[in-house]
């Protein structure tokens, strides 16, 4: 807790940038299969999003966020599959 400070910036900044290239490469793809894994690199700056703050709702969140996100992302690659 006591680096939180120092922290903070980097996992922000990792979001965003994870939000963003993920996003903008999926947007570009024609390969279902390949959207999907851009998506997951943008759904993983959301659940960093949930660190942010470095509280243990925020903790809590991430987990459940990431919980139900590879329970719909399993359903997503075996339909495409």
């Amino acid at each position: 807790p006591e680096l939180q400070i120092q922290w903070q910036p980097m996992l922000m900044l990792m979001a965003i940038l994870s939000m963003t290239l993920g996003n903008i490469a999926a947007i570009r793809q024609t390969n279902i299969k390949r959207m999907l894994a851009y998506s997951s690199i943008a759904h993983m700056g959301y659940m960093l999003l949930a660190l942010v703050p470095g509280t243990t709702n925020g903790y809590s969140a991430a987990v459940f966020y990431m919980i139900i996100y590879v329970i719909a992302a399993m359903g997503s690659f075996a339909v495409v599959t």
